[in-house]
């Protein structure tokens, strides 16, 4: 029997990182260390099977895989590609994180303030 995978794919600032929060507080999640990790993007030249002896002992039978990136959808055919190479050694399920554009834009917005990315303000925006 395979293993099961998840894989949690979206656009930036749609929930995918909070998504990935509250699914890797279950004990029967497998995930790196951390979000973002890009490995359909990354695969082409790592086997699965290669890609998977590096965490051999973490992942147990019981283990669900858990590959969380909001980006996976802005490069569609990296992604169908290594899903497909995910197959060989997973049944695999994706969950798609989907969010209203206009929100997202605002909260991108929101995000590049807090970073200091922008200093752009909505009262001096004017229309063009």
């Amino acid at each position: 029997m395979k293993k099961r995978a998840v894989i949690l794919a979206g656009f930036p600032r749609c929930g995918t990182t909070y998504t990935w929060s509250e699914l890797r507080k279950s004990s029967n999640i497998f995930n790196f260390t951390k979000n973002q990790e890009n490995w359909c993007l990354q695969k082409p030249d790592v086997s699965v099977s290669a890609f998977l002896k590096t965490f051999e002992e973490e992942i147990a039978e019981d283990k669900i895989f858990l590959d969380v990136t909001p980006g996976y959808l802005l490069q569609p055919d990296q992604f169908i590609e290594g899903t497909k190479a995910l197959k060989e050694a997973f049944d695999v399920q994706i969950i798609v994180n989907l969010r209203d554009p206009i929100e997202q834009a605002f909260s991108h917005y929101l995000h590049m303030i807090r970073d200091h990315i922008a200093n752009l303000r909505l009262d001096k925006i004017t229309p063009g």
